[in-house]
């Protein structure tokens, strides 16, 4: 029922191109939710290699058994931002990571995102996709066993404090009323103040 209720919430963009992506996806996860207990996050990162901040979107949910990210994060969609007088941003594509265990590498064929799947204490999967232009395409996809008792030596070797993504969350209630109050990190004081 969680999942279901996930997917609903982060089932696909409005159009594929919008003027607004964080006031479409709150739309969207405000028809499948109760919006009081529900957080939006938004990460800026250049994912497209052009030099623009882009957006990355998912959102949190708070009631009952479905706590809507767990350990190994959530979904995200990924919107790349277009023109510079006229600003729209195009849907990309949707990823599936934590805040804390995302890259974002410029190359030359595009942006490698690197992405840790947390699938139990110390393992999971680290993986490499190629975002270029409006496209993904899955690069690598590597098991790693680290054991339950790893230091997290390795897991800051790939993804450092100081490489991370700003991130900000805000309550998807306040961001509906008008009155959005975005704080830095992926988390909000509990939904239910």
């Amino acid at each position: 029922m969680c999942l279901l209720l996930l997917m609903a919430i982060l089932g696909g963009p409005d159009s594929t191109i919008v003027a607004d992506p964080t006031a479409a996806f709150a739309r969207r996860a405000a028809s499948t939710t109760r919006p009081e207990k529900c957080v939006l996050v938004r990460l800026t990162a250049d994912f497209t290699g052009d030099g623009a901040p882009d957006l990355a979107l998912s959102a949190t949910c708070d009631f009952g058994d479905c706590p809507g990210w767990g350990n190994a994060g959530g979904r995200w969609e990924i919107w790349a931002r277009e023109g510079d007088e006229e600003v729209a941003y195009r849907f990309v594509d949707r990823v599936f990571f934590h805040p804390l265990a995302v890259k974002v590498t410029p190359s030359d064929s595009g942006v490698t995102l690197t992405t840790y799947h947390r699938m139990g204490a110390g393992e999971g999967y680290l993986v490499r996709d190629l975002l270029a232009g409006t496209s993904l395409r899955r690069l690598e996809e590597s098991y790693v066993a680290l054991g339950p008792d790893s230091s997290g030596a390795w897991f800051h070797e790939v993804f450092p404090v100081s490489g991370r993504l700003p991130c900000q969350a805000c309550r998807l209630s306040d961001f509906l009323a008008g009155r959005p109050e975005w704080v830095p990190g992926y988390s909000v004081p509990s939904v239910s103040d």
